[in-house]
């Protein structure tokens, strides 16, 4: 990857916004791989706390838990997701 950026070096203007885009779609595509590790619910409590940015009480009517529950489940999550970057070398 270095050399092909290194190529591209006299074409584009900023490298760094490359490498940061490049890094981003890396993370996106890890964060995915995590969410399909998890049941259909636990994938869709994440999706909406952390995409739709939905409440912990809209969750927990959504989906007939407490919110307790929710928040005990949204925070093992970010528990697992930490874990699985680290493990694939992200720095947290």
């Amino acid at each position: 990857m270095p050399l092909i950026l290194d190529e591209l070096e006299e074409c584009i203007s900023c490298l760094d916004d490359v490498e940061q885009e490049i890094d981003r779609k890396e993370l996106v595509d890890a964060i995915n791989d995590f969410l399909d590790t998890l049941s259909p619910q636990k994938r869709n409590i994440f999706i909406c706390r952390y995409w739709y940015s939905d409440s912990i009480s809209f969750i927990a009517k959504r989906y007939e838990m407490t919110e307790s529950n929710v928040s005990v489940t949204l925070n093992r999550l970010r528990s697992k997701l930490k874990k699985f970057l680290l493990e694939r070398g992200y720095e947290i």
